[in-house]
Parts: C-alpha cells; sequence; structure tokens
C-alpha cells in the first residue's frame, strides 16, 4: 500500500497537480472574468529608458513600464472575486517574446494553484512575432518568440490540458465551466503567415477549424449546452476603426455555424476597445462583447455572470491603487495609477493627433483645440465612456471647427463618437436561448 501511495505521489508531482473544481451542476450560477491584449513585456527585456517609453507608448499608450504590477493585482483581482474562469482572449505579451509568456504564465499559475481555470488563447502579437525585442538604454536587440507548439505547451494547464475537445489543426479548444456551459476559444490568428517585414493581421477561422467547431457544436447541443464562443479577432466591425482588419474575415461562416447551434454570444478583444456590437442575421441577434485592452486606460476587464438563462455582461476597472496601497509600494505613479494611465493616454493621443496638422496653414490654436479635443475623447471612447465625448464636444464648443478644419478621416471619427448607440458599451443583459 505504501508503495502505491508513493507511486501516485511521484506521478502527482512530476505532473504538477493542482486542484480543480469540479464539474458544476447543471443550473448552477457561473461567474467568468475576461481580460484582454495584456501586451506583457518580460521585466528584463525592458529597463524603462527613454527609447523603451517612446516605443511602448507609440500611439496606442501602453502601459507596459507597469506590466508586471498591471498583472498581479489582475492575480488578486481573481482570486477576490473567485469566478469559475478566467478568460484571456489573446495578445498576451508585447511581441510574442517567449521570455514575456514563460514569465507571465508563471505570474498566473496561483490562480490554476487555487483551482480557478484560467483559458489562454493567441492573439497576433503572440506567436512567430519576428519583432520579439528587449529595449535596454539606447539599444534594441533582437530576442527569441515562440512557436504554436511552444504557445500549447507553456499554456497547456490553461486551457489545454483538460479540454473537452482540442483542435488539431489551430490553438483552439472547447472547455467545459460547468455540465451546461461550454466555452468555445477558437484560435483567429494567422500566425504562420507573419514574416521579417511584418505580422499578418487579417484574422480567420482556419476551414479544418470550422469543421472541429461543427463537431463541438453538435455535441454541446446535443447535451443541450450553452456555448460562449471566444476570438481574439472581433465578428463584427468596429464602426470607429477605418480598417477591416479588427475582424474575422470568414464571420459569415461563423455565423451559420452559431445560427445553426444556438449560439448567441462571442467574447472577444484585439480593438482596445470597450464595445458591445449587435448583429442580425437570419432574424436572430447576434452579439460580439469586446473588452478593452488590460495594458490601456482605463485597464478594463470583464465580469460575466450567467444565471437562469441570462447572462450579464460589466466592465470594471482594473484597481492597481488598491494593490499598490496593499503591498506599500513607493511609486507614485502606482499609488495614483487611474490619473497617470488616463493621462499618459490623453498626451499620447495628443501628440498623435496634432503631428497630422503639422503643414496645416491654420493656426496653431486651431490645431491644438483640434488635437485636445481627440485627446479627452480617445480614452472615453476606448473606454467605451461616449457620453463623457458629447459633454466635452459641449463644453469645448469644438464641432464647427473640426468640421470646417479638420481632415475628412478626424471629422468622420468625430461625427461616429458622437452619434447615439443603441446599446450600451459596458454592461448588456442576453437572453441565452
Amino acid at each position: 500500500m505504501k508503495k502505491i501511495l508513493l507511486i501516485l505521489l511521484s506521478l502527482c508531482l512530476l505532473t504538477s497537480c493542482s486542484p480543480t473544481k469540479e464539474l458544476k451542476e447543471e443550473g448552477s450560477p457561473i461567474k467568468i472574468m475576461v481580460a484582454t491584449d495584456l501586451h506583457y513585456l518580460a521585466d528584463d527585456l525592458h529597463d524603462g529608458a527613454p527609447l523603451c517609453e517612446s516605443l511602448y507608448q507609440l500611439r496606442d499608450g501602453k502601459i507596459v513600464q507597469y506590466g508586471k504590477e498591471i498583472i498581479l493585482t489582475l492575480v488578486d483581482t481573481v482570486i477576490e472575486e473567485k469566478p469559475d474562469a478566467l478568460l484571456l482572449t489573446g495578445d498576451l505579451t508585447f511581441n510574442g517574446e517567449k521570455k514575456s509568456h514563460e514569465e507571465l504564465a508563471s505570474l498566473l499559475q496561483p490562480l490554476v494553484d487555487e483551482g480557478i481555470h484560467v483559458l489562454a488563447m493567441p492573439g497576433n502579437h503572440d506567436i512567430n512575432n519576428y519583432f520579439a525585442y528587449s529595449f535596454t538604454g539606447n539599444e534594441v536587440s533582437k530576442v527569441d518568440s515562440i512557436t504554436d507548439k511552444e504557445f500549447k505547451s507553456i499554456y497547456k494547464q490553461m486551457g489545454y490540458e483538460n479540454s473537452e475537445m482540442v483542435d488539431k489543426n489551430s490553438l483552439s479548444y472547447c472547455f467545459k465551466i460547468s455540465e451546461d456551459v461550454w466555452i468555445m476559444s477558437i484560435d483567429t490568428s494567422l500566425y504562420e503567415y507573419n514574416t521579417p517585414l511584418g505580422s499578418y493581421n487579417n484574422g480567420k477561422v482556419r476551414e479544418e477549424t470550422l469543421e472541429w467547431m461543427e463537431k463541438c457544436l453538435k455535441k454541446a447541443y446535443k447535451e443541450e449546452a450553452t456555448v460562449l464562443l471566444a476570438t481574439h479577432y472581433t465578428l463584427l466591425d468596429n464602426p470607429y476603426l477605418y480598417s477591416s482588419e479588427t475582424r474575422i474575415r470568414n464571420n459569415e461562416e461563423v455565423y451559420q455555424l452559431m445560427d445553426r447551434y444556438n449560439v448567441v454570444v462571442n467574447l472577444s478583444g484585439h480593438t482596445h476597445i470597450q464595445a458591445i456590437l449587435s448583429h442580425k442575421y437570419n432574424e436572430k441577434v447576434f452579439y460580439d462583447i469586446a473588452t478593452g485592452s488590460l495594458a490601456v486606460a482605463e485597464n478594463l476587464y470583464g465580469l460575466i455572470t450567467i444565471e437562469d438563462n441570462t447572462l450579464t455582461y460589466e466592465s470594471h476597472v482594473l484597481d492597481v491603487e488598491k494593490w499598490a496601497v496593499k503591498n506599500q509600494v513607493d511609486d507614485d505613479n502606482l499609488i495614483h495609477f487611474k490619473e497617470y494611465a488616463w493621462n499618459m493616454y490623453e498626451r499620447v493621443s495628443y501628440d498623435l493627433f496634432l503631428d497630422n496638422y503639422e503643414e496645416f496653414d491654420i493656426d496653431d490654436s486651431i490645431k491644438k483645440d483640434i488635437a485636445n479635443f481627440f485627446a479627452k475623447s480617445n480614452p472615453n471612447l476606448f473606454s467605451g465612456k461616449l457620453e463623457e465625448i458629447k459633454k466635452d464636444a459641449n463644453n469645448m464648443d469644438i464641432e464647427k471647427k473640426i468640421q470646417k478644419y479638420a481632415i475628412p478621416f478626424h471629422i468622420k471619427y468625430m461625427n461616429l463618437m458622437l452619434d447615439d448607440r443603441e446599446l450600451n458599451q459596458r454592461r448588456i443583459e442576453i437572453k441565452l436561448k
């Protein structure tokens, strides 16, 4: 008997056994947290020097310099919320650095040890990325990225080991949260087409994966389970973006499967915009819920509850300040993190928009007014706070000035931001059947 116990103990140690939750019974309330676009850069791949800061703030205000603190806050928040699962919908790393993946998986491991399901998927930044670099002083150095097989190995305990079904043609899998709630994590990033000239930035569900999806959906349908899809790329074009590269290219084929097997919700990321969009297809309404980037102000995550056949989604601000106080951190930026993150995003946006008018023959005051409006609007737009944009437009009396002097895209951008939206961008309730 002692020999058997020793063998079992050895096997447990060899396979890194950790507590896992028993499968919840049909009809049980479910809680899921969603975070996306973490863009984590390992600590020893950057030193906060001016070169590094200018690169990771470029265009979109990612707060990479405090990436570790953001992830540690996320882990604390998940443990406090005690969800059934934490879903991570891609772009886990800055540019696919192997060291960043390994360090991130290590930071998330306490959640696995607590028995909380962590469900990871890759985004377009995460695999075969030729722009994986370290930033130290004034030097940029090439570092190793990872392959799809390495991704599956690094995150094996975060979606792949205990899944109901795993796709052999991609990094997709179907995971049972309970007997009647399943998450289908679909790999939509075509990293096999990346080259040294750039990453392939079109999302698509591979043909073989569509076939695999139907097998999973048939099984779930037979067992009367509710399926939530999860993708990195969105199912719908976001009206605020001028590019269709943000959505799944063959989304019509995905809609056909959703329609056939009564799936109504997709959870996504990629755009960094907190956005809840709907689409009518064959008299049914489908929803795409894109959570804002965890690495960009307001540093949002989503909280989903499912009870009585109703899904409720609400976005929340990650409370880094609370984490800083709890851990007695002596860094003013972390102690006042909300203000720091918001101001940084405004500053990055201001410089970006002002650059567009450098050669324009108009008064500097007009250029600054236009840039200032968009600097204030961008963080609100990406946080899903559209009502604040209208307030700023009225207070600044800026609409006529932009209509007269701004470039056409900026006029369109402003008009879209000021349009009324049918759906609240931060909270929604959806009947699942």
